[in-house]
């Protein structure tokens, strides 16, 4: 072998490799890192866009849900709905075809005693018959028709044509609680410059000088994402670090302003603006909020006023007088919808609820406690079970102590009124089929008329004294309409019941006849409707309890009720509180506010309306009520003072 075949000797020089190589491997490395800090990026991102898609897919399942739910109760109501309508109609049918084959026996029948049973019955089916269509396509008022010429002549009763004159829409109304806002209106150089219509001459500004043209606008709500930014400190000693106090919050890490929990609350129980009408409304102005969200909200609120909720109920209960009602409240289940009660008793201006599974004795006496004074309620078995049962242990119960030894413990006895406007009711309904009810009709109208004038008496004197910029204060208003009351009772009331017992004594009765049922209540709640002649503080009805419970039947018709029991107690707590600032004048927000602000500041704290509006007036702005209808009921005159036990 030649030794130029010899192949060359391969020298491997590691310096020049890593030389060569190091500035490839560190290219290398910076592009593997960059790869790899975009690949991160995109991970983030993905999961990101996971974390969206799953909660977007949370909110179409629970939207998904409330849908379904919203679905079937009104599938449920429809189907009720068609149900109740077969009823009537079936009802309505059977009526009709039993007053047919009465009216062919009547025919047929030749004895008189035959001839006047049939008469009779068909008379009683065909009211039932007149009230069945009544309460299915009537008018719900109970307004009767004035007699033909009563009020033709222009001179006659002209204050009444007054109150009824419409009020003209182009009639400008005081707004005294918006704030004015001045908009100038300039005219510009060019426009001075040759501005005048009559020569053509320049215009100057006369100083001072503005013709002023009224304009109401509003501004939308707006809703802001407050950023707080709690500033830190550290300690110069230690290192120590402080952080400056943040917001207050209802929820702990909660992102909601309390200012914004009251408000919606109000929204709904004020005005009665169902949650799912709340977010889109909250969507329209740029906020993006669930009910549940909202409902969080309210139930944190009503919690944290618990406190209040209960001194509230005490406090009314310590009243002389107090009305009391109840009305059906609507519980959606998922095993199917039921039928709860919403209760409620005021003492005139604060107003307490209670929603329960019951309408029965236990109900009534949890609502009532120790009451003990004059009870104003509709002509409901409870009552006047509560009644017998404390008057029939005569305010005093006998027990045993722990050495065996006979103690008495007192117990409360209230003094149960009835209500005029439901025996009138009874009398107005009979009048559609016997005119001779209406005598009974137009006294109790003339009952009502008295009330009225001792009523418009002292509105009188109470716009006077504003005016004077002496006004009077509630405890003497109410003196005030006590004593008219006595005076207009004893003047003419008196004259009329007796009328009126005279008229029912004599008018003739057909026993199963409309009139007939209507003169039996009267028979029966005589002692308690002629109540009102001995004590100045009863009204004559319980329209004060039925327009309180009036805000919960709107709000039953607009959110269907409730679907939780916590969501009922909820219900009625902030009903309760919100309805009763109403009734005093207040800005139910401003009220709830001041009582939130204080609730955390102090756990436990009680905040009432009556506290707010002392409050409200050591500042000077309390707001300037004429008092109308029920007078407040902190009257100072003692409940043992007149006795008005009946019979």
């Amino acid at each position: 072998m030649l030794e130029s075949d010899t192949p060359p000797r391969f020298q491997f020089n590691v310096d020049a490799v890593r030389a060569r190589s190091h500035g490839d491997w560190a290219a290398a490395l910076l592009d593997a890192e960059e790869r790899l800090h975009v690949a991160e990026q995109t991970r983030i991102e993905a999961e990101r866009s996971r974390l969206d898609a799953e909660q977007t897919h949370t909110r179409l399942v629970e939207a998904f849900a409330e849908v379904s739910a919203d679905r079937d109760s009104l599938v449920r109501a429809r189907e009720q709905l068609w149900k109740e309508n077969k009823a009537r109609s079936n009802e309505l049918e059977v009526l009709y075809k039993r007053i047919s084959e009465l009216v062919q026996q009547l025919s047929e029948v030749t004895q008189v005693d035959l001839q006047q049973q049939f008469t009779l019955e068909i008379r009683r089916l065909q009211r039932r018959l007149d009230d069945r269509n009544q309460s299915l396509y009537g008018s719900s008022s109970e307004r009767r028709g004035r007699p033909e010429g009563e009020g033709d002549s222009p001179a006659e009763k002209p204050e009444a044509k007054r109150r009824r004159r419409k009020r003209s829409g182009s009639r400008r109304t005081s707004q005294p609680k918006l704030p004015i806002v001045p908009v100038p209106h300039l005219l510009s150089a060019q426009e001075q410059a040759g501005g005048c219509k009559v020569c053509l001459g320049d215009l100057t500004e006369m100083k001072g000088q503005t013709e002023d043209h009224e304009q109401i606008t509003v501004a939308r709500v707006v809703y802001q994402l407050q950023l707080h930014q709690c500033q830190k400190y550290r300690c110069v000693d230690c290192g120590g670090i402080a952080t400056a106090p943040g917001p207050e919050k209802i929820i702990a890490g909660g992102r909601y302003s309390p200012e914004f929990a009251v408000h919606s609350a109000v929204l709904k129980y004020a005005d009665h603006l169902p949650l799912e009408r709340q977010v889109r409304q909250m969507s329209r102005a740029g906020l993006n909020v669930t009910s549940q969200a909202l409902w969080d909200q309210h139930r944190y609120l009503a919690l944290l006023l618990l406190p209040t909720l209960l001194a509230l109920h005490a406090l009314i209960l310590t009243a002389a007088l107090c009305y009391a009602d109840e009305t059906p409240w609507r519980m959606m289940k998922k095993l199917g919808s039921k039928r709860w009660w919403m209760w409620t008793v005021s003492d005139g201006r604060l107003v307490y609820y209670q929603a329960v599974t019951s309408r029965g004795n236990a109900a009534g006496r949890e609502l009532l406690r120790d009451f003990a004074g004059l009870l104003m309620a509709d002509d409901y078995v409870v009552y006047n079970s509560l009644e017998h049962e404390r008057t029939r242990l005569g305010g005093v119960r006998q027990v045993i102590d722990e050495q065996g030894n006979r103690i008495d413990v007192w117990t409360p006895d209230f003094t149960l009124l009835t209500c005029w406007m439901h025996a009138r009711r009874y009398l107005f309904k009979a009048e559609k089929h016997q005119p001779t009810a209406g005598p009974g009709v137009d006294i109790i109208g003339a009952l009502y008329k008295v009330e009225a004038d001792a009523e418009a008496e002292v509105d009188k004197l109470v716009i006077a004294a504003i005016e004077a910029s002496k006004p009077i204060s509630d405890e003497d208003q109410v003196l005030l309409l006590l004593q008219a009351r006595r005076e207009h009772r004893e003047r003419t009331s008196r004259g009329l019941i007796a009328k009126l017992d005279t008229w029912r004594k004599q008018v003739i009765r057909l026993e199963g006849s409309a009139l007939a049922d209507a003169l039996k209540h009267m028979d029966r709640l005589w002692p308690r409707l002629v109540m009102f002649l001995e004590d100045a503080r009863i009204p004559l009805d319980n329209g004060h309890a039925e327009r309180q419970i009036r805000g919960p039947v709107l709000g039953r018709v607009n959110f269907q009720g409730n679907r939780s029991e916590d969501g009922a107690m909820v219900t009625a707590a902030l009903y309760s509180l919100i309805r009763s600032a109403i009734n005093l004048g207040l800005n139910p927000e401003d009220y709830m506010n001041e009582a939130l602000r204080r609730a955390i500041a102090a756990p436990g704290s009680i905040w009432l309306p009556t506290d707010h509006l002392d409050m409200l007036r050591e500042r000077g702005e309390a707001p300037v009520m004429v008092r109308r209808g029920t007078p407040g009921a902190r009257i100072s005159v003692p409940v043992g003072s007149v006795s008005t036990k009946p019979g």
